[in-house]
């Protein structure tokens, strides 16, 4: 009997997480996948990248609405609620033997919780990390909590997860599926993202990806406004933004930078450039800069240093190709300098953090082997002993 394995998505960046993975495990014979798309997948406003999923010619494909309007208009526990009244419908008819998701967005508590209360185990990739100050990281652990199996992008990650009190045979290091997809990429060349974006790339590239402080309207209104005052001192650049995805004050940043590109012939901007032309651009660019977690995990594997903004990612494990620094305009802008100049020096890419693009192989074996049909849910917490 084939395990029925539902991976859901709710987001561009979780997507391209997953990709990999939903590849191999469409190759395995015993399972029979299916895939959950949600959230903002399915919103013109954020780019309709339900088309990226159809694009690889996956069938089974779910479509699960949340929301119709702007996330300022309907809040994240509204969406979250229609997500588990929806959610829970469809797990109780259709009985799936696992639920696979990935990272720390909102939507994962409407899939999760609903798991629960049907009696069918998660499985989670990128639990154990760090992020302070946004919601992110009270989702991500709870999502561990909620979660019986565990695949961590770093051994760090790994050992925090057990100290959450899970099972170690259930908690596998991984590394992240993010990496895999870079080994395997058919880059873009420059030329063919000039006309498939419709923009001169003659001119050096940087690709900038802001997301908001979900637990500050505040400080999120301040740095993307001092960022794209910073940026407006490099007018010898590409200025390439792709748009935040569907959070808390998203609203606001994205209405910032659209407003800001107008008046600027070298600033861009994209709702969504799917994965491809995304990690093509990114390959191409002089730096990354923002506050995504792409920056900091798929930068350094294609030797492109990050700028990073801001205490989003502060906790994060990151190596010598990433310079933080605070929402200060005249401190952003030589931390930029700082880093065009490290991009000559190659030893700052050497140390690689997030595996070596054998996560997916080593989710879907795990998977494959997994006795679901004689799993039932329940935990005894794994109490670590202390030296005080």
């Amino acid at each position: 009997m084939k395990k029925k394995i539902l991976v859901f998505t709710a987001s561009r960046s979780e997507y391209g997480i997953l990709r990999s993975i939903i590849f191999n495990l469409s190759k395995i014979k015993n399972i029979e996948l299916s895939i959950m798309a949600s959230g903002s997948h399915l919103s013109s406003y954020f780019g309709n990248t339900i088309s990226e999923i159809k694009k690889d010619g996956f069938k089974n494909v779910i479509k699960i609405k949340t929301f119709d309007k702007k996330i300022e208009k309907e809040s994240i526990s509204e969406t979250i609620s229609i997500g588990i009244k929806k959610i829970s419908k469809y797990l109780a008819k259709k009985k799936p033997d696992l639920i696979l998701v990935v990272g720390d967005r909102h939507e994962l508590f409407s899939i999760c919780i609903s798991g629960l209360l049907n009696n069918i185990p998660v499985a989670h990739i990128h639990g154990g990390e760090n992020t302070n100050h946004v919601i992110d990281d009270y989702i991500r652990h709870s999502v561990t909590k909620l979660s019986s199996f565990h695949f961590a992008s770093n051994e760090t990650y790994r050992k925090r997860i057990i100290q959450m009190g899970e099972k170690p045979k259930n908690v596998i290091l991984s590394g992240s599926p993010s990496i895999d997809i870079i080994k395997k990429t058919n880059f873009l060349s420059k030329k063919e993202l000039e006309v498939s974006l419709n923009i001169n790339l003659k001119k050096k590239i940087f690709l900038v990806t802001y997301q908001p402080v979900t637990l500050d309207k505040k400080k999120s209104k301040y740095e993307i406004n001092n960022l794209l005052i910073s940026l407006s001192n490099f007018p010898n650049h590409i200025i390439i933004f792709t748009l935040p995805n569907h959070d808390r004050y998203s609203d606001l940043i994205i209405n910032k930078i659209k407003s800001y590109c107008k008046n600027k012939a070298n600033f861009f901007y994209f709702k969504s450039l799917g994965h491809l032309k995304y990690l093509s651009l990114m390959k191409v660019s002089e730096l990354v800069i923002g506050n995504s977690s792409s920056g900091i995990i798929e930068a350094p594997y294609l030797n492109v240093p990050t700028v990073n903004i801001g205490q989003r990612q502060e906790g994060r494990l990151m190596g010598r190709s990433i310079l933080s620094c605070n929402s200060n305009k005249m401190i952003i802008i030589s931390t930029i300098k700082k880093a065009l100049i490290i991009k000559k020096n190659k030893r700052v890419f050497l140390k690689k953090l997030y595996g070596n693009g054998d996560a997916s192989k080593k989710i879907s074996n795990f998977i494959s082997k997994l006795r679901l049909k004689e799993f039932k849910l329940g935990k005894k917490f794994n109490d670590i002993k202390f030296r005080i």
